[in-house]
């Protein structure tokens, strides 16, 4: 992105450069989940979410922007991910292989700072 400023008192010399953030959009009732609570593989996203019984599952998503510690998310499933879902952010992988197994049961725990 390039960006055209003034700079009548010339604070900024040749060589020299701005880090700047811009908001170019705006979505209402997005989902963000903490970042790290993100899996990839070849190019798709996914997240685990537990049940109301704790059973763990996989949920396909569209990742979107960062912003800061959080990741905006998109389900590729309708209704798959909604605000109350129970989304594990830590242990990652070892509830990821617990959902082949239908009979596995992960306790909950909230995050303290998410």
């Amino acid at each position: 992105m390039q960006a055209n400023l003034p700079n009548r008192d010339y604070l900024l010399r040749p060589g020299m450069f701005i880090i700047a953030t811009a908001q170019l959009a705006t979505v209402k009732n997005a989902l963000t989940v903490p970042a790290k609570a993100i899996l990839s593989t070849q190019g798709r996203f996914f997240v685990v979410t537990l049940d109301e019984n704790n059973r763990p599952s996989i949920v396909p998503v569209q990742a979107g922007a960062q912003i800061g510690e959080r990741q905006q998310v998109t389900p590729l499933k309708p209704d798959s991910l909604t605000p109350q879902s129970k989304v594990v952010v830590d242990g990652l992988l070892q509830a990821e292989a617990a959902t082949r197994n239908p009979d596995a049961r992960l306790k909950a725990v909230p995050a303290s700072n998410q």
